[in-house]
């Protein structure tokens, strides 16, 4: 009996992450275990535009410079910057063009130091009395998401089919864009 009332219980716990992401605007993504955690992911793919904490970093992947000129980090002050952390990143020269993904389109920076996250109500409030930023971000939000999922929607058998420079961006789901990835790497042999 035990057993299953700890059985009924976690699988409760699991699924009210999913229901608060889904009736949220934001959500925060505090750093984890790793640069590009999947808790990054899942607020995406619930719609909420996820908060992170930003930092300057010291590591830039070999000289590499974030597509502002900077090297930031979400995760850490000592960590890889969003260009060698995120899948796609605009920037990072790992797929065609116009399938990279401006993350800062539609992710919320928190400037922070050493994990400090005084400011993120600060910069929440005053993000709050934009209606129109936040209109922007979660339509940007939007058109990226199928990106991270694997399999929802068609089968993409059209857009791999066709050249990779007509593919639509928001069409791709995660595996398709694996191999318009693959695709780019290889035409660069």
């Amino acid at each position: 009996v035990i057993e299953n009332m700890n059985r009924i219980a976690n699988r409760e716990v699991r699924n009210i992450f999913p229901r608060i992401y889904e009736r949220s605007v934001f959500c925060l993504v505090l750093p984890g275990d790793s640069p590009s955690q999947k808790r990054f992911f899942d607020v995406i793919m619930m719609g909420c535009i996820p908060v992170v904490l930003s930092f300057e970093s010291s590591e830039g992947g070999g000289g590499e410079h974030d597509y502002d000129g900077k090297t930031t980090s979400w995760y850490s002050p000592d960590s890889y910057g969003i260009v060698d952390s995120y899948p796609w990143a605009k920037g990072s020269n790992s797929t065609y063009p116009h399938l990279e993904i401006d993350y800062r389109s539609f992710v919320v920076e928190v400037p922070a130091s050493e994990g400090n996250v005084s400011m993120v109500k600060p910069v929440l409030e005053g993000l709050m009395k934009n209606a129109s930023e936040i209109y922007r971000r979660q339509v940007a939000l939007r058109e990226h998401a199928l990106a991270f999922s694997y399999g929802l929607g068609d089968d993409g058998t059209d857009e791999l089919s066709s050249s990779s420079s007509s593919s639509s961006s928001s069409s791709l789901d995660a595996f398709a864009r694996i191999l318009e990835s693959l695709r780019f790497y290889l035409s660069r042999l």
